[in-house]
Order: C-alpha cells, then sequence, then structure tokens
C-alpha cells in the first residue's frame, strides 16, 4: 500500500513535469516560426534576386547579365514544373519550391 506522502511527491513530481513539458512545448513552437521565417526569407529572396535581374531593364551599358532564349525556356519548364498542394502545408512543398528556387538560381549567367 501506498502512503499518502508518497502520492503526495508522485502528484507534485507529475505536476512539475507537466509544467516542464509545456514549457518545452511553447520552446518548440517558437524555434519552429523562427526556422520557418527563416527558411522562407532565403528561398524568397533567392526568388526576388532572380525576377530583379529579369525585370532590369535592357541597356548596351548594362553590368547584369540576363539568361539567353534557351537558357528561359528550360528555366520556364522548370517553374512550371512545380507541383505543390499549398493548402495542406506540407514540408515536401516547401522542398520542392526551395529545390525550383535553386534550378532557376544555378541555370542564370554568373554576375560580375
Amino acid at each position: 500500500m501506498i502512503s499518502k506522502a508518497h502520492k503526495k511527491r508522485l502528484h507534485s513530481s507529475s505536476i512539475y513535469r507537466k509544467e516542464e513539458l509545456v514549457r518545452e512545448i511553447e520552446y518548440l513552437r517558437s524555434i519552429t516560426k523562427d526556422v520557418v521565417d527563416r527558411y522562407s526569407l532565403r528561398v524568397y529572396s533567392c526568388l526576388m534576386d532572380i525576377m530583379r535581374i529579369l525585370k532590369s531593364p535592357n541597356r548596351k551599358t548594362q553590368t547584369v547579365k540576363k539568361p539567353n532564349d534557351k537558357t528561359m525556356r528550360v528555366m520556364l519548364s522548370c517553374a512550371r514544373s512545380l507541383k505543390v498542394k499549398p493548402k495542406k502545408g506540407r514540408a515536401k512543398d516547401l522542398v520542392r519550391i526551395e529545390t525550383i528556387a535553386r534550378k532557376l538560381d544555378d541555370l542564370m549567367p554568373s554576375q560580375p
């Protein structure tokens, strides 16, 4: 038979574990948001850099190198190949978007 004192200690340690678990879950929530924000910012900025170059005006004296027509066709095909389901919020969709962004970036000419 378990004594009242032992039951009280078990109960208090259970409360402590629950509070500790709540703190850990709160921490996981906060770092999840930070990681997702930084990840999306990195992919988003890669895509924005590509768009900035593609949208820059054509000038004879420009120092920005744009992809040629053949490369742009490949890039367009690559971008159109993306298959995601944004409403599901799946991690594999983020990876697919990042993969496409990297491929597009790799296809861009080196900038001076």
